[in-house]
């Protein structure tokens, strides 16, 4: 009798599932990324279905996720760290809901959704569409189920966190056009916020306006929530355009600098921007462009953080040195091309900006000795300038092991953050 019990049982899910897995089967998923010190990653997929999931029955190893991460046809599997029920796109706790959440390990290749190219020297995007299929049945709220399907469920949407936040625009000035990302605090009546000038590296020049914020953390890092709690501010990041990129220009290209100021201008005019807290910072060779931002137009900053980053690019010092010996490992770039005698001439004119510098020893793109040559110099002009080098064992503290990438531990430390907002350009 017992036996009889269960088989009509099975009989009567079985029926559910064909009745009710049909119409209610999954929609679509919605991909979500986030941005880590090492850039922009997906975190995780949110696949839709159309009537609610039981949160309690779902098993870890429902659905299986892999992408052609390297765009060369081969799938790869993608590790899934967790699979929960949610009654919200966005996951947030546990509960019955119409929404099977997966989470990835964001530190792995396949959730990165840049890729740098070595040989044009410049990040590109990829275009991450995972295939996600259901490889076991799930459970309706309602006691149904869903039968596994080996069809992929397609894309349905793509929430960006903190990217998302950041508007494309385009600023045109002399003739030629500046795309430019920019993030607008929560306004409220009546006050004025600071502005942060973000300059991005060499490797995120282009026409994209997307790049220079999602390969790293250059821009995001001031939008972060826990950020903009403390420190409510708009973010400006431009984006070098790849015509001056191929010139070999970057951030030293002067029309592209006066183009740059001109928005910055134009900001302060429409937007509610206090003049006395604008700030720059930049990374490599946006470190190179905070150093010519603040020597060149000292007198729109209220405080500048460049980060392992050297000043002297027109006389052609930029990338690691490799000796014409057989030897193919890459050895430290030479020395800072300019003496600090030379330095004190050029940032003469920033001496009265407070200044914090940043920089790995061992940093193998920009030598050290470009910041340490520009502290140097900054003190014998008695400026208010500190200068913090990380030790040689630093590439194995950062997220992404280079130890080129300084700014991983600059941006994440809520005390630089703090330092930054905490000056104000005396009127």
């Amino acid at each position: 009798m017992y036996k009889v019990f269960l088989l009509s049982m099975l009989v009567s899910l079985l029926v559910l599932s064909s009745a009710n897995g049909a119409s209610a089967a999954a929609v679509g998923y919605h991909m979500k990324t986030d941005v880590l010190a090492v850039g922009q990653r997906v975190i995780s997929v949110s696949v839709e279905y159309g009537n609610p999931l039981n949160g309690a029955r779902l098993a870890g190893d429902t659905f299986s996720v892999t992408v052609d991460a390297a765009g060369d046809g081969v799938a790869v599997e993608v590790p899934i760290i967790e699979t929960f029920v949610s009654a919200s796109v966005d996951g947030g706790t546990p509960s019955d809901g119409k929404y099977a959440i997966i989470r990835f390990d964001p530190w792995v290749d396949p959730a990165d959704t840049r890729r740098f190219n070595e040989g044009a020297f410049l990040t590109e995007l990829r275009d991450l569409n995972y295939n996600v299929t259901q490889k076991k049945p799930l459970m309706y709220a309602d006691g149904s189920f869903e039968n596994a399907s080996d069809v992929s469920i397609p894309k349905k949407g793509q929430y960006d966190n903190i990217i998302s936040d950041f508007a494309a625009k385009s600023f045109e000035s002399d003739g030629a056009a500046l795309n430019y990302r920019l993030y607008t605090p929560e306004k409220r009546k009546g006050e004025k916020y600071p502005l942060v000038l973000a300059l991005h590296g060499a490797g995120e020049a282009g026409d994209s306006n997307t790049a220079h914020i999602t390969a790293n953390i250059v821009a995001a890092a001031w939008a972060m929530p826990e950020v903009q709690m403390k420190h409510p501010a708009y973010v400006l990041a431009p984006q070098v355009p790849k015509s001056i990129y191929e010139n070999g220009r970057f951030w030293a290209d002067r029309a592209n600098e006066s183009r740059t100021v001109a928005l910055i201008e134009y900001l302060l005019a429409n937007e509610p921007i206090d003049p006395a807290r604008v700030y720059v910072s930049g990374l490599s060779m946006g470190g190179y462009g905070t150093w010519n931002m603040i020597a060149d137009h000292p007198d729109i900053f209220a405080a500048a953080m460049p980060i392992c980053g050297f000043f002297g690019f027109e006389k052609g010092h930029f990338g690691p040195n490799r000796p014409n010996d057989g030897n193919p490992e890459p050895v430290l770039p030479a020395p800072s091309v300019y003496s600090a005698d030379e330095l004190k001439e050029l940032l003469e004119p920033a001496k009265d900006l407070p200044i914090r510098i940043f920089h790995a020893a061992d940093d193998n793109m920009v030598n050290a000795e470009n910041s340490r040559t520009a502290f140097e110099a900054l003190k014998a002009l008695g400026a208010d300038v500190a200068y913090t080098e990380y030790p040689a064992e630093f590439s194995g503290i950062v997220s992404s092991g280079n130890p080129h990438n300084s700014w991983e531990a600059v941006y994440t430390d809520m005390d630089n953050i703090d330092w930054l907002f905490s000056n104000v350009k005396k009127r």
